[in-house]
């Protein structure tokens, strides 16, 4: 059962991250703009929002509208298509409607919180979202567009989500063989080089592959991330995945919002440190909880 969801959330992510993949083909086709000459020294770990300005093509300001008009059509046709041929779940498992009422969620959410191991759980989860918002928001800004303008965010971008989309799969195929520790294990090691790249790296206009290249491993470090921690949530917390589900979209989300809201506020190289700090405490947590589940399955033997 605990491959099973491995294998379900591999399949899942490898479709939903594909997104990343026609999202950026749109936006890489619709904008095109310059970044005028300026003093790269202060991109990338140098990269501050707050005193970094970028003057680009008047046309950018234009084909941002088309861009975000071809988006909002894209999402009402997708609403179109649910309301109309998606079956309600209510027909086709009656039985797997929950009867909760929105504060019992809540409450159910909350007290989920007294599960020890969902408290180890947070830190991972929680720099699951974190690393999300920095890929799309910093370093997109501090990194690609500061050295070779907005165009070229859609390109790598693509990168990013092929890589994730199809490990995705095939990680969620591979774990059955492997064991998920492995995958932790890789994800983590994966990121940890990649940060302090990212703090010693001085991004040039002229190294256009590194780009790519950092592309490419952070989506295989996110797709460990997505599809294992939520198959994780999924074996850990068997007997109550209502709540525990409710948590890792919740602790996840925050992550979201941490990310996207001190933007304007830090450097980039305080942000890089954050995430550091995130990994360190989240990947002691994940093993703190396979610990304790390995004493667990010892105790029942």
């Amino acid at each position: 059962a605990e491959y099973m969801g491995t294998k379900l959330f591999g399949l899942f992510f490898m479709t939903f991250q594909s997104s990343q993949i026609w999202g950026n083909l749109l936006s890489a086709t619709i904008l095109d703009s310059t970044v005028s000459q300026h003093d790269t020294t202060f991109c990338g770990a140098n990269y501050c929002h707050y005193s970094h300005t970028f003057e680009t093509e008047e046309s950018l300001s234009y084909s941002k509208d088309i861009l975000i008009g071809v988006y909002v059509g894209l999402t009402l046709l997708a609403m179109t298509i649910i309301a109309l041929l998606l079956e309600p779940m209510s027909k086709v498992r009656p039985d797997s409607i929950s009867t909760k009422g929105v504060l019992e969620l809540v409450s159910s959410t909350l007290m989920h919180l007294k599960n020890f191991n969902q408290i180890l759980l947070i830190p991972l989860t929680f720099y699951s979202g974190l690393e999300q918002a920095f890929i799309a928001g910093e370093f997109t800004a501090g990194y690609v567009t500061c050295t070779k303008g907005v165009s070229y965010v859609g390109y790598v971008m693509i990168c990013f989500g092929a890589t994730d989309a199809i490990l995705s799969f095939v990680f969620g195929r591979l774990v059955e063989y492997t064991g998920r520790i492995p995958f932790f294990l890789l994800g983590g090691a994966t990121h940890f080089v990649l940060h302090f790249v990212l703090l010693i790296w001085q991004p040039s206009p002229d190294a256009v592959y590194v780009y790519f290249v950092i592309a490419a491993l952070w989506g295989m470090g996110d797709a460990v991330w997505q599809t294992q921690i939520n198959a994780l949530y999924g074996c850990i917390f068997s007997k109550n995945q209502e709540a525990a589900f409710a948590n890792y979209r919740l602790w996840e989300s925050m992550g979201f919002i941490l990310g996207f809201a001190y933007h304007a506020g830090l450097c980039m190289r305080v942000k890089i440190i954050v995430l550091i700090a995130n990994l360190i405490v989240g990947l002691f947590g994940y093993s703190m909880v396979e610990w304790r589940e390995s004493k667990k399955i010892g105790f029942k033997s």
